[in-house]
């Protein structure tokens, strides 16, 4: 005899015990069953007979009442995914709009089983989805459209400083863009008179790499005063030339303060 066998025979035999006694609560004390359990298998005896006995093995589980189709699904993930920082509430209107009806609870419940109620989840899955995509930029896509149009003269641009547009891919010292580099170089524009007054082009030159020196000192957080101050007192105390290295502002290192005046 199996095991779901064994447990119809002791609901019978539960059933049986309380017609005999006439009393339900005295039958469930002797077979360990409560009330509610013994109604319950009377109820499935009465309605399919021995069958109701077994104990049914649990299927696959319908979709939850308040689960969405799977259309309005993938339309809410493609919308979080082009719009990561819109709330429930506006991405349920924006999809009402092209004919999605979804309140804002499926919304919610849609992130819930992503794992992207947060807005710092959303942006991470459009890094993500971002970083997957590959641009694909060639000369056959000009002859395609017009050479004069906007579109072809920035086609022409990215296609010739593609190698410089992915730099900051392989070095991590490298900006993506170049606001830090004007920022630094935003005082330099007052002086722009007196910088007519250099004597030649070669002192020109000299004062664009002074700049240079300055604007980079900044950025890495040395005193461009007391650098120069310490790099030229270096220089002329025959520093070697194949470690000109170490004087460049990023690799600059502070002298140590001087112990003797200690006591």
């Amino acid at each position: 005899m199996t095991t779901e066998k064994k447990v119809a025979r002791r609901k019978l035999s539960l059933l049986e015990l309380a017609a005999d006694l006439g009393n339900v609560s005295k039958a469930c004390r002797v077979m360990g069953y409560s009330r509610q359990q013994f109604y319950e298998i009377r109820r499935n005896f009465q309605t399919y007979g021995a069958d109701g006995l077994l104990d049914k093995i649990a299927g696959a589980r319908p979709p939850h009442p308040n689960r969405v189709a799977e259309a309005v699904e993938q339309a809410i993930l493609d919308h979080g995914l082009a719009h990561p920082c819109h709330g429930v509430l506006r991405v349920a209107n924006e999809l009402a709009l092209h004919g999605i009806q979804v309140s804002s609870t499926g919304v919610r419940g849609v992130w819930s089983r992503h794992g992207l109620l947060s807005r710092h989840n959303r942006l991470l899955r459009l890094e993500k989805a971002s970083a997957e995509r590959t641009a694909q930029l060639s000369d056959e896509q000009l002859t395609l459209i017009s050479r004069k149009s906007p579109l072809a003269e920035a086609i022409r641009y990215a296609l010739s400083r593609w190698q410089g547009l992915n730099r900051f891919l392989d070095d991590g010292r490298v900006e993506t863009d170049s606001n830090v580099v004007e920022r630094a170089i935003r005082p330099i524009a007052p002086g722009r008179k007196n910088h007519l007054f250099a004597g030649s082009d070669g002192g020109g030159q000299h004062w664009a790499v002074l700049a240079s020196l300055i604007a980079t000192c900044k950025l890495n957080d040395v005193d461009p005063n007391a650098y120069l101050a310490d790099v030229l007192a270096k220089i002329v105390a025959r520093h070697p030339v194949s470690r000109i290295d170490e004087l460049l502002p990023f690799a600059y290192v502070k002298p140590k303060t001087s112990r003797l005046h200690a006591a």
